[in-house]
């Protein structure tokens, strides 16, 4: 009888998980140009959970990262890894928090995807955000996100071509 209740319990765990909509959006910049500082929006859709979270990114290297809007996590940065930390998630559903990164050099391509993972009748859970992949564009030394173009700075409209983005550049 007392395996019975235990199994009972861990389907009842597991079926509270699986029910629960928890997602994570990350908004990443456009482009990321050396020494330029850029804005990381995180939304996190925790449903009703109140426990333990945590919401982590690792930043390639060459990119350092520095507190922007952490609500009421405890944020940290340790060896290229964002975290916001909470030892009990606010009651609101939908959090929002960001930093900001600053690309001190660029690397030829790089990925940047967080992870939110909390804790639920003492089972853990986790969802990741959809990964943006960046190649680097050697003209200006900017990094854009694969399929993208640079964006033309002057009057805010996206270039089309490869070709497009060198005759822009060299008009300067």
């Amino acid at each position: 009888m007392k395996k019975l209740i235990i199994l009972f319990s861990l389907l009842l765990s597991v079926q509270l998980l699986i029910g629960q909509n928890i997602n994570v959006k990350t908004i990443f910049p456009e482009q990321i140009e050396k020494g330029k500082e850029y804005t990381v929006n995180i939304t996190i859709n925790k449903s009703d959970i109140t426990t333990f979270a945590q919401y982590k990114q690792k930043l390639p290297e060459g990119f350092s990262a520095k507190k922007n809007d952490s609500q009421t996590a405890i944020f940290s940065i340790k060896k290229q890894v964002v975290e916001f930390r909470w030892d009990n998630l606010p009651t609101d559903s939908i959090i929002n928090i960001s930093y900001i990164i600053i690309a001190d050099t660029l690397i030829n391509n790089f990925e940047l995807q967080g992870a939110f993972s909390y804790v639920v009748n003492n089972q853990r859970g986790a969802t990741k955000s959809a990964m943006q992949k960046y190649k680097l564009n050697d003209v200006k030394n900017i990094a854009i996100p694969e399929g993208k173009s640079v964006k033309n700075t002057v009057n805010d409209k996206n270039t089309e071509t490869e070709e497009n983005i060198y005759d822009f550049f060299n008009k300067e």
